[in-house]
């Protein structure tokens, strides 16, 4: 797998499945370890993920 990276603007948060969605349309799931309070809509995000198995899972995370 390969690291890569993306930007927007968080467009749905899904604090069960740890998953958002960016205003890319894709989805990302977030880390088990992961502090949701902080994750909200309309949040300018920059991720590192590794896509892996479908699921493009974030390694990084940073809220502007």
């Amino acid at each position: 797998a390969y690291a890569a990276d993306a930007d927007g603007k968080i467009r749905a948060v899904d604090t069960e499945k740890m998953t958002i969605v960016l205003d890319d349309g894709k989805t990302y799931q977030l880390p088990p370890e992961m502090d949701m309070s902080a994750v909200v809509e309309g949040a300018e995000v920059i991720i590192a993920y590794d896509p892996k198995d479908g699921v493009n899972q974030i390694t990084d995370m940073l809220i502007q």
